[in-house]
């Protein structure tokens, strides 16, 4: 299989850029990696299914939700998720980073299995007050029909659509397990960690015996 340029196995701990895009078949997690990330690197979190669908499911035309993408993702830094097509020239062409979760279909099959009874039984809100019923996963639209129609197509597409000349500029970060993805994303977190102690200690250093003065650039930093 062709392997997409800047592939992760160069140096997977490595994170390039301020604009972010998670892609990945449904059920493997976009949206619960792009909102940790998010939350590590003090980012925003755009997620795309928020744009497209309105209350009670009723989706968005073609115009707003790209108006709506276009607007969300105007900014310097962003962590953004889904695989829509739509928008590809937009989150794609914006982006710096792409980060492609390629978990085997058992894995993306349990995970979106628990996730949809999860659901059903919490009736977890979701975008606009929207919940996913029984009666949604068991009809012609459910996204669990959804993930045997579209993964094995996905899959096989993704490789070309990532050689097209116009996404060269993007640095992609391949995960084939989720222990991969953890692993990546710990790493994160140990960095962001140690700029803030390294901040604190230069803080230190610079007031000498001004404990005051440090305390209150600890606190401030905590808030970024």
């Amino acid at each position: 299989m062709t392997q997409p340029p800047a592939a992760a196995a160069g140096n997977p701990t490595r994170l390039c850029g301020n604009r972010i895009v998670i892609t990945g078949t449904t059920g493997s997690g976009k949206s619960t990696l792009a909102a940790r990330l998010a939350a590590a690197r003090g980012m925003p979190w755009v997620e795309l299914d928020s744009l497209r669908f309105r209350e009670n499911w009723e989706q968005t035309t073609d115009a707003e939700f790209r108006a709506a993408a276009d607007e969300r993702l105007s900014g310097d830094r962003w962590v953004a998720d889904g695989n829509y097509t739509l928008l590809q020239d937009i989150v794609w062409g914006r982006a710096e980073t792409l980060i492609w979760l390629d978990y085997a279909f058992s894995v993306n099959a349990v995970r979106l299995l628990k996730r949809t009874v999860r659901r059903i039984v919490t009736q977890e809100p979701l975008w606009h007050g929207n919940r996913e019923s029984l009666k949604m996963a068991l009809s012609r639209e459910s996204i669990l029909l959804w993930l045997l129609r579209s993964y094995s197509r996905r899959r096989r597409l993704m490789p070309g659509r990532l050689a097209d000349p116009r996404w060269t500029h993007l640095q992609v970060l391949r995960f084939h397990t989720p222990r991969e993805t953890e692993r990546w994303l710990e790493s994160i977190l140990l960095q962001r960690t140690s700029a803030t102690r390294d901040l604190i200690d230069n803080a230190e250093s610079d007031v000498g015996g001004q404990p005051d003065a440090v305390q209150r650039f600890s606190g401030h930093h905590r808030r970024l």
